[in-house]
């Protein structure tokens, strides 16, 4: 998988596919609270790194979901089609 993974649907099938590795190799995945967009958790977080934002949102998803919610805010994010 690429090493940016920078939308919500492309960060839970990267979830989805690390966790069905990691239960292929025998590695057992904690049950811990996960993110409610993309499905990280402490044990396995987004790929460019996150931390919690609320208990159950990852700071990643809460900045994709805030720029989503009013794209003239983040300007420099947005792609001009």
């Amino acid at each position: 998988m690429s090493a940016l993974v920078s939308t919500i649907a492309e960060r839970a099938q990267y979830q989805v596919d690390e966790r069905a590795l990691l239960a292929d190799l025998g590695v057992a995945i904690p049950d811990e609270p996960a993110c409610r967009e993309c499905g990280c958790s402490e044990s396995l977080a987004c790929p460019q790194g996150c931390g919690w934002a609320q208990p159950d949102l990852c700071t990643v998803c809460a900045a994709e979901l805030e720029q989503l919610a009013d794209p003239a805010a983040h300007p420099s994010e947005t792609v001009a089609c």
